[in-house]
Formats: structure tokens, C-alpha cells, sequence
């Protein structure tokens, strides 16, 4: 029910009949079925009809979505006309699930385009990154970067695997020492600020999806520096939660 057929793209909007109740196409969900169309050729059976699906979608959002120097635009009506860009913190992981889904599409075809629009995207993600954590450090930015390189590391024979230890590493930084939770934001200097809703923010459900990402990180690398770490902080998070 999904496939927009007349316009390019996806129908992501789907009540429990699948019947379309919005035609909005956010980027975020746009490119995440791209990744998974791609995904499932190349981790399950070999479809033709996956790759194609995973094709379509990715020439509706490069023609129209992505701006000339590179970023993508985060939520278009269903014709492909822009609607809006959001701010920084929003727009970032539209850079990141585009990044994982043409690396996989690159997997899956062999084509360089798809490889070199990967690594457009994850240098638009950590761009945004660097410009955009002047008042907190966000974890969420380390969560799905972490997401992407694994997905790069996968399909890309470990060529990130360095720059994914490095993320990786910062992640117990959000560690508040007193109560052990993993925390949303710190101060730049790395400090907790527990005087404010935003430094003292706790999302378990979102720590224990970090956790997941940092088994896989130990599992494509080999890197088992944090397995110890992630396991019992996934295990204090679930109960917190």
C-alpha cells in the first residue's frame, strides 16, 4: 500500500487497512523505506522487485528533495514539492538514514552514484553536527552516526571502523555519575546540568536503542572495549524506564 506509484516515492501515512489517511512524505520514513527495500535484498533472499522499489524512491528524493549543495530539504507534499526544512537538530538524521540507505543501495547494485551520495550525506551529517552543538552536546547525534557507520562498516568492508570507535566512545560521556543514567544532552565541557529540564532529559527508551547500535558496532568491528558498558546500561535503563 505504500508505493506511490503516480508520484514517485512512498505513501508512509497508512491506517491498520493500509489506506492512505495523509500523503505528507517525510524524509525520515521516505528514506528509511529506501534503506530497507535495499536491506532486505542484501541481507535476506535477492529480489529485483526490493532493489527497484529501492531505486524509485531514491530517484524521487535526490530529484526532489536534495538542494544543490548537497542537504536535503526534511518534509515534501506528495508531488515532490517542498514543503519544509527543518532546524538542525531535526534535519540532521534525514542526512542519516539517506546515508545508510545508498550505501545499501550501492550494495545491492554495485553503482557508484549510490556510494558517492552516501558519503555526500554522511559528510552533510557530521557537518551539521559540528555546527549545531553550541549550548549541549546532543546524544542522539552519536546514536544514529553510530547507526550510520555501522551500516558503512557493513557495507563498505570496515573503511569507517576508526571513525565509528570514535563516536562510540563519547557515548558514555552522557553517563550522569550520580544516579548512572545516560542522559540526552551535556554542556559542552562535557558536565551535566541537572538545574534544567534539558540537561537533566532521560529518554530510556531511545538509551536502550543506543545500546543496540553499540552491539552492533561490537559486532561488525570486533571492538568489544564497551560491550561491558553497554550491556549493563541497557539492563538500568530498561529498569528505569
Amino acid at each position: 500500500h505504500s508505493i506511490d506509484r503516480e508520484c514517485g516515492g512512498y505513501l508512509t501515512c497508512l491506517d491498520r487497512e493500509g489506506k492512505v489517511y495523509d500523503t505528507v512524505k517525510d524524509m525520515w520514513l521516505e528514506w528509511r523505506e529506501v534503506y530497507m527495500f535495499a536491506a532486505l535484498n542484501n541481507r535476506g533472499r535477492k529480489n529485483p522487485e526490493w532493489v527497484a522499489l529501492a531505486r524509485q524512491g531514491y530517484d524521487f528524493l535526490v530529484g526532489r528533495g536534495r538542494n544543490p549543495d548537497g542537504t536535503y530539504v526534511t518534509v515534501l507534499n506528495r508531488d515532490g514539492s517542498r514543503k519544509s526544512t527543518a532546524a538542525p537538530i531535526v534535519a540532521i538524521f534525514t542526512h542519516g538514514f539517506a546515508a545508510m540507505a545508498c550505501a545499501e543501495l550501492w550494495r545491492a547494485t554495485g553503482e557508484e552514484k549510490y556510494r558517492a551520495e552516501a558519503l555526500s550525506c554522511w559528510r552533510q551529517y557530521r557537518a551539521i553536527w559540528a555546527s549545531s552543538e553550541g549550548t549541549w552536546r546532543q546524544l542522539s547525534y552519536r546514536v544514529i552516526g553510530l547507526n550510520v557507520m555501522n551500516v558503512f562498516n557493513s557495507c563498505f568492508a570496515g573503511e569507517f571502523a576508526a571513525e565509528a570507535k570514535g563516536i562510540a566512545a563519547e557515548i558514555p560521556r552522557f553517563v550522569e555519575p550520580k544516579t548512572g543514567l545516560l542522559l540526552e544532552r551535556t554542556r559542552p565541557d562535557w558536565t551535566h546540568d541537572l538545574g534544567s529540564q534539558y540537561g537533566r532529559f532521560v529518554n530510556s527508551g531511545h538509551t536502550v536503542e543506543a545500546m543496540s547500535f553499540l552491539f552492533d558496532h561490537i559486532a561488525v568491528t570486533g571492538d568489544r572495549t564497551l560491550l561491558d558498558f553497554g550491556a549493563k546500561t541497557a539492563l538500568r535503563m530498561f529498569d528505569f524506564g
